[in-house]
């Protein structure tokens, strides 16, 4: 078993719960009536962020290992597809 892997895919799924939290949170009104305000969000993004760059850094750590080789390999697609959700977000909130 591929623990390296399995830590790297709960560590993904943290980052892409947060991420839904970012999302709820941008989408749920005007700020001024949003329970969560500018620091939680920034607070979920980076967190969220942090998640996610650590969940690709540890797949890709565990590639190194023959056994669980799937597991690896859906942890990096995760992880993968999550910081290109956040590079999309980093994108789209810098330039447009």
């Amino acid at each position: 078993m591929n623990f390296l892997a399995l830590f790297a895919l709960l560590i993904t799924f943290i980052g892409a719960g947060l991420t839904l939290l970012t999302g709820v949170n941008l989408l749920s009104g005007p700020l001024e009536g949003r329970a969560c305000q500018t620091d939680c969000v920034q607070l979920y993004y980076y967190a969220g962020m942090v998640a996610a760059i650590t969940g690709l850094i540890l797949s890709l750590l565990s590639f190194r290992k023959i056994q669980g080789r799937a597991i690896s390999i859906a942890a990096f697609l995760m992880a993968a597809a999550l910081c290109s959700v956040f590079g999309v977000l980093f994108i789209a909130g810098n330039f447009f």
